[in-house]
């Protein structure tokens, strides 16, 4: 997924199977990771993930969010849909059963992370590997918002 790309939206169930939209649960900021889990185990969201959250959070009264949208190349073992897992301190936790959004937005093999803006579009995105060039970009541009 290309920079200045509209985030496309998706939508999960919670524990209810009530549906919702990603675009209804987005921040001033939101950062999206896409890591790979075990296809039988839903585990806390990604470290690096929720330190670029909490270092940002609150900054100029600016509200940051996480997603973190766990993938497996198999099925996941207890849904056959994108459900909701877990609500953290900095958002929420995710687990894309099928691979459909992990497609949607452009993903093959390794953990992605995507910044997405007040306007809804992609900021920037890297792998796993860049995430401290995220972080800094993060933080520039919370710190300079006024």
């Amino acid at each position: 997924m290309t920079r200045s790309r509209l985030l496309p939206d998706f939508v999960f169930v919670d524990d209810w199977g009530s549906p919702h939209s990603l675009c209804n649960v987005l921040g001033d900021f939101t950062v999206l990771a896409f890591t790979h889990c075990d296809k039988t185990t839903h585990g806390r969201a990604s470290e690096p993930l929720t330190a670029m959250v909490a270092e940002n959070r609150g900054v100029n009264h600016i509200d940051v969010r996480c997603i973190d949208i766990h993938w497996s190349h198999a099925r996941c073992a207890q849904h056959e849909s994108c459900h909701l897992v877990a609500i953290g301190a900095h958002g929420l936790i995710l687990c894309d059963a099928t691979g459909v959004i992990r497609r949607l937005y452009g993903i093959e093999q390794e953990d992605r992370f995507f910044v997405i803006g007040p306007d809804r579009h992609v900021i920037d995105s890297a792998s796993a590997h860049d995430v401290a060039r995220l972080r800094r970009q993060l933080s520039l541009r919370c710190g300079s918002l006024r």
